[in-house]
């Protein structure tokens, strides 16, 4: 079962002249023409052909993908280090921090908040006409 299989998937080759079918590349034997002493005239060469019979086009490189989640790899770096948990617990941290100070900074702004409920941030320098 597994010979017939292996069979089945390997490169087939046609001549589109006489539409013979090999499995393997090279000169059709029955098309191309040869001289008395043996030398190719006019060579007729096979060309690759799919499971339809049709010619076979090679596919466009696609940027190598990551076997796990399919995201391309970025080539010529090695990829980044999943962080540690405890370098997971300090960017935490730091990023709750970062996030109390600009909420701070909001708060305190937000001290001379008008009737209408804009901030006001400075004078526009001049009145308005």
């Amino acid at each position: 079962m597994k010979i017939k299989n292996l069979v089945s998937e390997m490169k087939k080759f046609k001549c589109f002249d006489c539409d013979a079918i090999a499995n393997f590349p090279g000169l059709c034997r029955d098309c191309t023409t040869y001289d008395e002493v043996g030398d190719v005239v006019n060579p007729v060469k096979r060309v690759r052909i799919n499971e339809m019979g049709n010619e076979w086009v090679a596919s466009e490189n696609s940027p190598l993908t990551n076997a796990r989640n399919r995201l391309p790899l970025s080539r010529g770096f090695r990829q980044p280090k999943k962080l540690s948990k405890k370098q997971m617990r300090v960017a935490d941290e730091k990023f709750k921090q970062d996030t109390y100070w600009n909420t701070e900074i909001v708060n305190q702004m937000s001290d001379k908040i008008g009737e209408d409920g804009l901030i006001e941030l400075g004078d526009s320098g001049g009145e308005e006409e």
